[in-house]
């Protein structure tokens, strides 16, 4: 029997479904959070410039 005529069942495509949006959910919040990580860093040395200019 091929394999391409063989169907899986509904439950292990709804396991691949939402298994795969599980990981596509953590990489966008892993995205989100180093961009969170890196404007505060920046706004951080901005402040640190500002205050040793005017400081």
């Amino acid at each position: 029997m091929r394999i391409a005529k063989r169907r899986a069942s509904p439950i292990v495509e709804e396991g691949l479904l939402i298994g795969l949006s599980l990981i596509a959910l953590a990489l966008l919040i892993q995205l989100i959070m180093k961009v969170i990580d890196w404007s505060g860093s920046s706004l951080d040395q901005v402040l640190n410039n500002l205050s040793s200019i005017f400081g």
